[in-house]
């Protein structure tokens, strides 16, 4: 399921993060101040389901650092279809 990009810049401009919500779990962006070396967004992890429809553990390594917009919202894709999100 593709991410409405349009919406996290309106989350970002209205509460300075933003939320993606799927099934059984949610992530946050964060944007990061430019002066950052391990990138400009943050994305963390929250498993809203039972422990057995969705496991994150450390081999997710949360949270994801990312440079690149585009690049980031194209790996959160690929992960959400990857875990049945």
């Amino acid at each position: 399921m593709k991410i409405d990009t349009e919406d996290i810049w309106k989350q970002f401009e209205e509460r300075g993060w933003a939320e993606v919500r799927r099934r059984y779990c949610y992530l946050t962006i964060e944007k990061r101040p430019q002066y950052c070396d391990r990138g400009r967004y943050i994305v963390k992890c929250t498993v809203t389901g039972k422990p057995h429809e969705m496991k994150v553990d450390g081999a997710d390594m949360f949270p994801h650092y990312y440079f690149g917009f585009e690049a980031m919202i194209s790996e959160l894709e690929h992960w959400f279809e990857a875990r049945g999100q």
